[in-house]
């Protein structure tokens, strides 16, 4: 969370001395949306069952995490090349995105919510885990894994800016990162998952 302390006082001394421009409202409303993510994600961590193989965050893991925060929710639409617009400035547009993102935010919130202490950051067994299949995991398998795709496709959608593309490469965790998870789940309850997996999609509804 320090990182939104960082935003908050690099706004602060934006405004401070009057060089804030212009913004929209729904890239805001997707930050809010970010935020409001990682506070959820920090204060329901302290509850979870330690993962078997937990590991200690490196450094390089912190920057690729922080990199993006700063990368978006800056004011650096006059940076050359960051702030070349890949999408037209409508209002329809941004809103469609800030949409997107707030959907896909309250449903990887309510997957998590719905995992409780079963949940771990890491590709991992925690001690307590159960297959859930209640809730968002009814819909598909790995609901937050949808959430946040749709919330990042939502933000690079409503900022419409070069930079915006940083999304890519989480999209391209999350995807790299499934796989794994689905490896785990079937060897862990084998059975189980089988039968969960013949009946609910992975990633799409009735599609995927």
């Amino acid at each position: 969370m320090r990182i939104w302390i960082a935003i908050v006082v690099i706004w602060a001394a934006y405004a401070a001395t009057g060089a804030v421009p212009d913004v929209s409202v729904p890239w805001l409303v997707t930050i809010g949306c970010w935020a409001s993510v990682d506070l959820v994600w920090h204060l329901s961590g302290r509850k979870i069952a330690p993962a078997g193989n937990g590991r200690v965050a490196s450094l390089r893991s912190r920057i690729l995490t922080n990199f993006p925060h700063l990368l978006y929710c800056l004011p650096l639409a006059d940076v050359p090349i960051l702030g070349l617009r890949l999408l037209p400035p409508l209002a329809s547009v941004r809103w469609a995105g800030a949409a997107m993102c707030v959907a896909g935010v309250g449903f990887g919130i309510c997957a998590r919510r719905a995992l409780g202490k079963r949940w771990s950051g890491d590709v991992a067994i925690v001690p307590a885990h159960a297959l859930v299949r209640r809730g968002p995991y009814a819909i598909v398998r790995h609901p937050i894994y949808l959430g946040l795709l749709v919330a990042q496709l939502g933000m690079i959608i409503a900022l419409g800016e070069v930079r915006a593309l940083i999304f890519v490469y989480g999209i391209d965790r999350l995807m790299k990162k499934l796989p794994l998870e689905e490896a785990a789940l079937r060897k862990e309850c084998p059975m189980e998952y089988e039968q969960y997996s013949r009946r609910v999609r992975k990633l799409v509804p009735f599609v995927w």
